[in-house]
């Protein structure tokens, strides 16, 4: 495929420029002609949406998603056909609810066009003008700070946006040990889900420095002891504990959204003065010592704590893989989005992986700015691995 004719087909995804006939994300056509014509993606040339109004956690997002031709994205969001259905997610007139999808895939296309090819859009006020006809728990319409990946799970949800499998794996056991040897498996079952794979923040304040990502396929649900009424009964039989082991086992398109905003202190008593101290998660930190305090550190601590909420960012290392199999499907990170900031104020870029080199796009200016290899990426500030909010697998 020669430059000419990939240029036609990035300003129009769903027509074959050698045949102009339709094609269809899912085919082997569109595949081929996404592989032969990524060699001519230009990333430098690229230009995302300009920040409006606090909208950094949506213009990277879009980003993140839209920049590069992919199949699956394609087919679920941008090429989807939409037709009525039961579960309505915009209006409870299901001519209307279809009537907004329609309008909002109709302009996330114009905003992709943009971003690849044309540069005619900056803003993302039409866009909001439409989440104002599809209304949420959370105002996307509105100006202000909103966390990114609660926004890629609103527009996954409009979209009905699928394609992975879980599956769940129950065990009975009356062993109170850590890891009980004789435990018995009272169901099994595999279900269809979303590709976002949630991590919520108090499992991230139980896992060490650098885990990897790949870590967070498989979740572990341990009931402890249970008495009285909270029994788990299964298969004719009573036991004192419960064990849910979850795990991804197979999907096309992967985003871990790793919740770093943690809101919630956690109180605890203090014999000396008998009043209730914040405690902040530190379990591990060293005694303190007044002799190591440095005034500079406490600018250092100011992205971590939120003393006004009484919430945290939490920043602990995490490194995502290069690539991740499931059931001989090999995924290649492709997109980081980024916070910094506090908990109630901050900004959020995007990483975005183009052949062998990663860039930085930044909504206050939207042209790409190169960083590097995958190493350099990952020294690169803000640091992905203490402040990546969202981790796009392909």
């Amino acid at each position: 495929m020669d430059k000419k004719n990939c240029k036609k087909w990035f300003k129009n995804p769903s027509k074959n420029p050698l045949t102009n006939r339709n094609i269809k994300p899912h085919k082997q056509t569109f595949k081929k002609l996404s592989k032969d014509c990524e060699k001519f993606v230009t990333c430098t040339k690229m230009r995302g949406l300009h920040n409006i109004n606090q909208s950094c956690y949506m213009d990277s997002v879009l980003f993140a998603l839209f920049a590069k031709p992919n199949a699956f994205i394609t087919r679920h969001i941008l090429h989807k056909k939409l037709t009525r259905r039961k579960k309505l997610e915009c209006n409870t007139d299901p001519a209307l609810d279809l009537r907004i999808r329609k309008e909002l895939q109709h302009e996330l296309n114009r905003v992709t066009h943009s971003i690849r090819v044309a540069k005619n859009i900056n803003y993302c006020s039409a866009l909001r003008g439409i989440f104002a006809k599809c209304p949420y728990i959370i105002d996307f319409a509105a100006p202000g700070d909103q966390e990114a990946g609660e926004f890629l799970q609103y527009l996954f949800k409009i979209f009905n946006v699928g394609g992975a499998k879980k599956e769940v794996i129950n065990f009975g056991t009356n062993s109170l040990a850590k890891n009980p040897r004789k435990k018995i498996k009272t169901s099994s079952r595999i279900f269809a889900s979303t590709p976002i794979q949630f991590i919520g923040s108090f499992r991230l304040l139980e896992v060490q420095p650098y885990t990897d990502l790949k870590t967070f396929l498989a979740n572990t649900e341990d009931s402890g002891e249970l008495k009285g009424d909270n029994l788990f009964y299964a298969i004719n039989k009573v036991f004192r504990r419960r064990i849910s082991k979850e795990k991804l086992i197979a999907t096309p398109y992967l985003v871990f959204y790793l919740q770093r905003a943690h809101p919630i202190p956690v109180f605890r008593f203090n014999d000396d003065d008998e009043e209730y101290d914040y405690d902040y998660g530190e379990s591990d930190e060293e005694d303190y010592d007044e002799s190591d305090y440095d005034e500079s550190d406490d600018e250092d601590d100011e992205s971590d704590y939120d003393e006004e909420e009484g919430g945290r960012v939490i920043t602990t290392k995490i490194i995502p893989n290069r690539k991740i199999t499931l059931s001989k499907k090999t995924l290649t990170l492709t997109a980081i989005v980024v916070h910094m900031g506090t908990i109630n104020s901050g900004h959020y870029i995007a990483y975005i992986k183009c052949g062998r080199i990663w860039y930085e796009y930044n909504d206050v200016s939207p042209k790409l700015e190169k960083i590097g290899t995958y190493d350099d990426m990952l020294q690169h500030y803000p640091s992905p691995l203490e402040r990546g909010t969202l981790y796009f697998y392909l």
